[in-house]
């Protein structure tokens, strides 16, 4: 009964991403003739946010057995064609991380959005061509992030 209950609590789960991520971008997709904005290349970019939503669900799904390494190697993956199409170029400096105790499909799939907002605001709002990703443990098993050489972020 336990297990049972795990697996309807994953799927809600599952279904909450799909109906967040994947369902909020396709009706925004839908909309855009409505308001003349449905330029072929437009219409793309909406679709492209759609299918990486939905390839970022099922990547969270993925037992990573702790491994943030890889969660943050599947990110990369994905986002790559966006990033070099923004000309944007992230430094990535990911050591070999010891495995992360609860590392639950919830927590890589919130991983996974901050991430992702971090590099839309990036690409949005900075000057630069260049973001630096530094993922690196601190000793104890709890691996550390570095947002900006001069301050640690936790």
């Amino acid at each position: 009964m336990e297990r049972e209950q795990a697996t309807l609590r994953e799927r809600g789960r599952i279904m909450r991403d799909m109906h967040d991520g994947l369902g909020s971008t396709l009706v925004g997709a839908l909309s855009l003739p409505r308001f003349g904005q449905g330029s072929p290349a437009v219409l793309q970019e909406h679709l492209q946010h759609a299918l990486d939503a939905l390839k970022f669900s099922v990547d969270a799904m993925q037992d990573t057995g702790g491994d943030l390494a890889a969660v943050l190697g599947n990110l990369r993956y994905r986002l790559r064609a966006r990033l070099e199409a923004a000309r944007l170029r992230v430094d990535w400096q990911v050591e070999r991380l010891p495995a992360v105790a609860g590392l639950t499909p919830q927590i890589v799939r919130e991983l996974q959005y901050l991430l992702l907002e971090a590099f839309s605001n990036v690409m949005q709002h900075a000057d630069s061509g260049v973001v630096q990703v530094v993922a690196r443990s601190a000793g104890g098993g709890c691996p550390r992030w570095r947002g900006h050489p001069d301050r640690d972020t936790g």
